[in-house]
């Protein structure tokens, strides 16, 4: 049986993923799942690799990407900043 302080508990979960999924443009359908419990979020600096045809530049050189994350006991949710400040998930490139 459920206590009155677990279902608070959960109601305010929910408020908070909804929050954070409103944030995000194109909604993230993960986060609605009543079992996601938001952990924390926080900032992360990505390095990539720099895709040049410049003769002088170094092979090493990197390129950084500020991402906002968000941890969830399931899932972490990349995203980056819009222009307009909302957010986007981030999406993935493969380099070979």
């Amino acid at each position: 049986m459920k206590s009155m302080h677990d279902e608070v508990s959960e109601t305010e979960n929910i408020r908070c993923n909804l929050g954070i999924e409103k944030m995000i443009v194109e909604g993230c359908d993960v986060i609605l799942d009543a079992n996601q419990v938001f952990i924390k979020e926080g900032l992360l600096i990505l390095l990539t690799p720099l895709k040049s045809k410049t003769l002088g530049m170094k092979k090493d050189a990197r390129k950084r990407n500020v991402v906002k994350c968000f941890l969830f006991t399931n899932h972490l949710i990349v995203t980056t900043r819009a222009p307009n400040g909302r957010l986007n998930l981030f999406k993935v490139t493969i380099f070979t």
